[in-house]
């Protein structure tokens, strides 16, 4: 009698077990959007940071728009995925090439202004970051989570993380900020290491396959 007693007690964790996690499972949806450290994916696809408009209209179809600022040779140029929900720049006028910039957002529209605009729907469906669940909900709280504070004297305690993507390149990420608190937007910028480093922009092709560590401290 005992036996059959710790059996069906055995049974029954089980069942409470996997219909606990059955219920985690179900209570959203499957991201399209996934960052595990210097890795940023969508759809399983690396996104191509640091290559040409053309391998990103390969992953994410044709921008919705393009707009310049600044007429110089060293100005910007900014493409928006209105269905996706992303802004992405490069340095550089029409001719401009290298991509090392994307902004995801979880909200359709956020209190600064974002150059050219911003898209005019949000990302679909939330994103996973370092194996977490993220959407407007839980945003502040997970960005304070596994974002640090900077101490750069020009930016006070903006959150920021950095990777080195193998010895030449780094992946800086900044959440905007809307009174101090992390809300709407997640940015990316792939930048090339060397003395200020986050003061200049990639022009390495870079597609983010490569092994990335955290800076020494």
């Amino acid at each position: 009698m005992k036996l059959l007693l710790a059996c069906a007690v055995a049974v029954g964790m089980v069942g409470c077990h996997e219909a606990r996690s059955a219920r985690k499972t179900d209570a959203h949806p499957t991201p399209d959007w996934s960052i595990d450290k210097c890795r940023i994916t969508y759809k399983g696809q690396l996104v191509p940071l640091g290559a040409g408009i053309g391998e990103w209209i390969g992953v994410f179809g044709p921008p919705s728009d393009s707009s310049s600022m600044f007429k110089m040779s060293q100005g910007w140029m900014f493409y928006v995925w209105d269905s996706i929900g992303i802004t992405a720049g490069a340095m550089g006028d029409r001719d401009a090439d290298h991509l090392y910039s994307v902004i995801l957002f979880l909200e359709p529209g956020i209190d600064e202004k974002v150059y050219p605009r911003a898209p005019t729907r949000a990302i679909q469906k939330g994103l996973r970051l370092d194996g977490e669940y993220v959407d407007t909900a839980n945003f502040a709280e997970q960005l304070r989570k596994h974002y640090e504070e900077s101490t750069e004297r020009c930016c006070p305690k903006p959150l920021y993380r950095r990777y080195m993507i193998g010895d030449s390149l780094s992946l800086n990420s900044s959440p905007n900020l809307t009174d101090g608190v992390p809300k709407g937007a997640l940015s990316f910028f792939l930048h090339p290491l060397g003395p200020e480093d986050h003061l200049r922009y990639a022009t390495e092709v870079q597609k983010l396959d490569a092994n990335c560590t955290e800076p020494s401290k």
